[in-house]
Formats: C-alpha cells, structure tokens, sequence
C-alpha cells in the first residue's frame, strides 16, 4: 500500500490557492462587462464605482480592453447572482491542473508521475503567480496578456 503523501501535498498546495483567490478583491471587471451584455449593451454601463482602469474610451463610452470570452463563460454566475472572480479564477486554475494531469498520463506517464508533472507545471513556473492572485486580467486559461 502506497503512502499518500503526493496527493495529501497537492491538496494542500491547491487548498492555499483556493484560500488566496477567496481573499483576493473582486474588482468586478467581468461582471459588469456581463451586466453590459445582459443589458444588451457592449460598452460598460456607468457606475458610480468604476475607476475605468483598463478600459478603452470611444465616443465617451467605455469598452473592456479584455476579450470577451471570460465574460460570455461567467454570464450565467452574473446573471444568478453568484459571481466572484476568485472561485472562477481558482476553478479555471484547477482545470490547468487536470488537463496537465491528463497530458502526462497520455504521455504514458504513470500515476506518480503524472502528478507531480501537473505539480511542476503548477507549482514550479510563472503560472503559480497567475493562479494564486485573482485580478485584473489574469483569469487563468481565459484571458492572454
């Protein structure tokens, strides 16, 4: 019987990104971008909260600079009511974990190693900081800077 430390270390690995994108501030880029759309509309609405950073005037409206994909994928979450940047940054980041993991087992990587190839790409590159901090623009797998 095989000790489970590898996973018992990656879910406490993953745990501390969870955590860390709860606690980041939600700074509501997306959302409002959905909201715009919801209201059939391209340009954001105003709001008395919005610092138009990272936007695009034209003609005295203001446009997201990022794409719209994460919007379009996060419409549903704003249109319930549930929308916060950080469980949709940490779910996407989970989705990198696990198509890592299945490249490597494609690969004919055995378990073992598939896992710690999904760690190494996780954990051991630039993408940790992407992961580990909801903000602006740094959605994991929807958004390229």
């Amino acid at each position: 019987m095989q000790r489970p430390w590898l996973f018992i270390y990656c879910a406490i690995l993953l745990a501390i990104v969870g955590w860390l994108n709860s606690i980041t501030a939600d700074d509501h880029q997306i959302s409002r971008l959905a909201e715009a759309f919801l209201s059939g509309q391209l340009n954001l609405l105003p709001n008395a909260t919005n610092t138009w950073n990272d936007t695009a005037p034209f003609n005295g409206k203001y446009y997201s600079a990022l794409g719209p994909f994460p919007t379009i994928v996060a419409l549903p979450a704003v249109a319930g009511g549930f929308y916060h940047q950080g469980v949709f940054a940490f779910l996407g980041t989970l989705a990198v974990f696990f198509l890592c993991a299945r490249l490597a087992a494609r690969c004919d990587y055995n378990a073992k190693d598939t896992l710690w190839w999904a760690l190494a790409f996780y954990f051991a590159t630039s993408f940790v900081g992407v992961a580990a901090l909801a903000a602006r623009g740094r959605s994991p797998i929807f958004t390229k800077r």
